[in-house]
């Protein structure tokens, strides 16, 4: 199911410019080249109508002025590495990837099973509905008391860059969700064999897919690493930038009101980034059940002739070696621990504005 969805996720993003055409093509075509250039240029064009429209952010404070131009910068970068870096610098990298998971999917594939399943698409659908739903929502709501015209100038760009910010996230998922399955299915194996005459040769064959899977995570680490690490900088900022909003916002929407549609705006980053976060962690967590796994098997197994013990621990060794790392672009370790260094540089900076604003 996860490479039908990466399939799917790629051939919408064909439409977006936002992910490659293809999990194997090598090479955009001309066209689709132009038409990644162009959409490139139309976001940059808007972002800078953007900044000129919100009156380069001087009727703010300038704690939120700061956010809010760290935000952009943060959502420049974001598009300029995911439109032009990984469809024309790295998309060798892209198809190392993916044949690293086509390879990986087939040593590790299960036996077919009669029972039902969901359509693999079925949650991309319902999540694009959500989102939809809940934007038009919320600009709805907010443009009431600014009108649709100034409000559209202001802010239609910036929906656009969450859009392809929230498909990058569901490209980014897809391609975990494949390797967190794989490592639960080895690990689920040698639960299964777990004996006093475990075999040799089928320890082997799974150690070798956990080292194709470490490989395959490095490369992940080097074409996404980077988008993680600014994912989780644009969520802290989207985060303080709400709080400074909801604080300072002195039109016709109510209080009450105005922190629920931050709320909502909100969600879809942070569920988002808090998956990936999570879902990073999970796989982490199987590889170490692996490793702990070895060692109970080292530790039952009867019977192994010197040789056998020999390679034993030599496979054992490998796993060690093999455990994967997530690193944020070089700048942290992607876990679950992140989310609380997200929520306390909130907090943190939060306490900092209202002190100096003497908003209280």
């Amino acid at each position: 199911m996860g490479f039908k969805l990466l399939r799917l996720i790629c051939k919408v993003g064909r439409f977006v410019a936002s992910a490659p055409s293809s999990v194997q093509a090598k090479h955009e075509s001309t066209c689709q080249k132009c038409y990644i250039v162009l959409v490139f240029i139309a976001l940059c064009f808007g972002l800078l109508m953007t900044i000129i429209n919100n009156n380069f952010y001087l009727n703010d404070i300038q704690m939120k002025m700061l956010v809010s131009y760290l935000t952009e910068f943060n959502l420049f970068a974001f598009s300029v590495y995911t439109i032009l870096v990984i469809n024309f610098w790295k998309r060798g990298t892209w198809c190392q990837l993916m044949e690293h998971l086509l390879v990986i999917k087939k040593r590790t594939q299960k036996s077919a099973t009669k029972n039902k399943k969901r359509p693999y698409y079925l949650g991309f659908v319902l999540i694009h509905v959500v989102y939809i739903f809940a934007e038009v929502y919320i600009s709805y709501s907010w443009s009431i008391p600014h009108g649709w015209k100034s409000y559209f100038k202001k802010f239609n760009v910036r929906l656009i860059q969450l859009y392809l910010q929230m498909f990058q996230k569901l490209l980014i998922y897809a391609i975990l969700s494949t390797l967190l399955v794989r490592y639960k299915r080895i690990n689920v194996l040698l639960t299964s064999k777990i004996s006093r005459n475990i075999s040799i040769v089928f320890l082997r064959r799974n150690v070798k897919t956990l080292c194709r899977l470490k490989k395959t995570i490095d490369i992940f680490v080097e074409l996404y690493g980077l988008p993680i690490a600014l994912i989780v900088l644009f969520t802290t900022f989207e985060m303080l930038n709400y709080i400074l909003f909801a604080l300072y916002y002195e039109g016709n929407i109510s209080f009450a009101n105005n922190i629920f549609l931050a709320v909502l705006r909100l969600a879809p980053t942070i569920v988002g980034t808090s998956t990936i976060l999570v879902m990073c962690d999970s796989i982490s967590d199987e590889s170490n059940k692996i490793r702990s796994l070895m060692y109970e098997i080292s530790c039952m197994a009867e019977n192994l002739t010197t040789k056998e013990e020999q390679e034993l621990f030599e496979l054992i060794e490998y796993v060690e070696e093999n455990v994967p790392i997530f690193s944020a672009a070089g700048y942290f370790i992607i876990g679950k621990a992140t989310i609380l260094n997200i929520a306390a540089t909130v907090v943190n900076f939060l306490i900092v504005v209202l002190q100096v604003t003497n908003k209280i």
